[in-house]
């Protein structure tokens, strides 16, 4: 039998699929790519993002956030088309939002008190999170201590509910990983684990164990090492699955197996 796969994590509105989005997506569901997560990342996206998910309903899931480099796009009446949208429980999770420390023009006391409103503002809304994080590049400011203090703070997790949200295309230490799957957070993966100087997120892999791992692309950015320096899309999941599970050890097919198992759960 084929196996099956899942992209947490794309950006297929991007311009960069301009020209063949339908035929990627379509391609995409004929290799078997099955579930795929449309991340709306601003207010401008939201409305193409929930029109892709009603397209495809039985493949594609969308999440609606303020991405930490869109800080100024927070204001009170995109906070109140953020919660009419979640009044709709098709819309399965809020993202992508979090803190970026390495390429945000937004300094981080607005990051914070950007993430600290949305987080309070749609926390009765029970929808679990795409959250988004990055170090500063001289290692001098941890955006994932301030995430997690901000998270255990502010962040009232959906009930019901073993896997609360996705901490995506993780880059930190297992410190920081311990910590988000300790809060009910899958650790996203992608193509940055084939890169050659990625030692420490494949030891990460290791050490968190599949079961709290889920693949993604980002597309169209980050894409595996063999495609380096072009689009990335969903078409390169099964090539992030045969990557992990040479790094963990296991068949290609049971990555994918429990990967789409914590995707439907996430994105129920």
């Amino acid at each position: 039998m084929k196996p099956t796969y899942c992209d947490s994590h794309a950006h297929l509105l991007d311009n960069a699929f301009d020209a063949d989005r339908e035929q990627i997506i379509e391609q995409s569901f004929a290799d078997g790519i099955e579930n795929i997560a449309e991340i709306a990342c601003e207010p401008k996206d939201w409305n193409g993002a929930v029109a892709l998910q009603k397209k495809y309903p039985k493949n594609i899931k969308c999440a609606l956030g303020i991405h930490p480099h869109n800080c100024d796009k927070l204001t009170p009446d995109t906070l109140k088309k953020l919660k009419t949208f979640f009044a709709d429980d098709n819309i399965s999770a809020l993202g992508e939002i979090g803190l970026d420390y390495a390429k945000s023009t937004f300094d981080k006391e607005t990051q914070k008190e950007t993430l600290i409103t949305i987080l309070k503002e749609t926390a009765s809304f029970n929808k679990p999170l795409i959250l988004h994080c990055r170090n500063d590049f001289e290692g001098k400011e941890n955006a994932y201590a301030d995430l997690a203090d901000i998270l255990k703070s502010y962040w009232t997790p959906p009930t019901n509910r073993k896997i609360t949200g996705i901490l995506h295309c993780f880059s930190s230490a297992i410190t920081d990983a311990v910590w988000a799957v300790d809060m009910g957070l899958l650790i996203g993966i992608g193509g940055i684990i084939t890169y050659p100087k990625n030692d420490a997120l494949r030891e990460t892999a290791v050490k968190v164990r599949l079961e709290n791992l889920i693949t993604e692309t980002d597309c169209p950015y980050l894409p595996p090492q063999t495609q380096r320096g072009k689009r990335n899309s969903p078409l390169n999941i099964p090539e992030i699955c045969k990557a992990l599970g040479e790094i963990l050890k296991v068949p290609a097919e049971k990555i994918s197996k429990v990967t789409v198992k914590n995707f439907k759960e996430v994105f129920k």
